[in-house]
């Protein structure tokens, strides 16, 4: 919830979904799957510079995963609380 709230209060994005995904150095990282505003520019390391000064570095996003429409969002969402099950 923490880092969902840090991401989604960026400027570029729309909505955001965070999940975990396996690591076998550090056996999970942060993963936020975004949707960006409208006219909005991805740029992978400006975001992380941006959470820099309000996440712990091991709560910074290791990878962004750029959505086109909310339908696929959803979709994640969906699975993610399957998988949780």
């Amino acid at each position: 919830a923490v880092v969902e709230k840090a991401v989604s209060a960026l400027d570029e994005v729309n909505n955001v979904k965070v999940i975990g995904v396996p690591s076998s150095f550090f056996g999970e990282e942060v993963c936020a799957c975004i949707k960006l505003n409208d006219g909005a520019e991805f740029d992978e390391e400006k975001l992380k510079s941006k959470l820099d000064g309000n996440l712990a570095k091991n709560m910074i996003p290791s990878y962004f995963v750029v959505f086109d429409d909310h339908d696929g969002l959803r979709r994640l969402s969906d699975l993610s609380r399957i998988l949780q099950k």
